[in-house]
């Protein structure tokens, strides 16, 4: 006996359905059981891999992308524009 709380749409209410073994066993043999069973898996694993990514790879790639814009930002202000009374100096050495 298994027990699954299912929602009625007409009555707006949670109901809690029993199934018994054997109605059970005739649900999994139908089918398109596994078909249906294989789709809420892969929903489920998606869902799970985007979850994750939220918790720990998000961040890491913000780090990334504030790095790489401090980075360009140095290398523009020391390396490229650097400029003194008789034009441009190579490597930031202009005084």
């Amino acid at each position: 006996m298994r027990k699954i709380v299912v929602f009625d749409n007409e009555t707006k209410k949670k109901k809690v359905v029993t199934l018994t073994s054997d109605y059970e066993a005739s649900i999994k043999a139908m089918p398109n059981y596994q078909k249906n069973k294989d789709i809420l898996m892969l929903k489920a694993q998606k869902y799970l891999k985007q979850s994750m990514y939220l918790r720990q790879a998000l961040w890491k790639d913000v780090l990334m992308v504030a790095f790489a814009a401090l980075m360009t930002t140095i290398a523009l202000n020391y390396f490229i524009s650097t400029t003194g009374k008789t034009g441009l100096f190579p490597g930031g050495l202009g005084l």
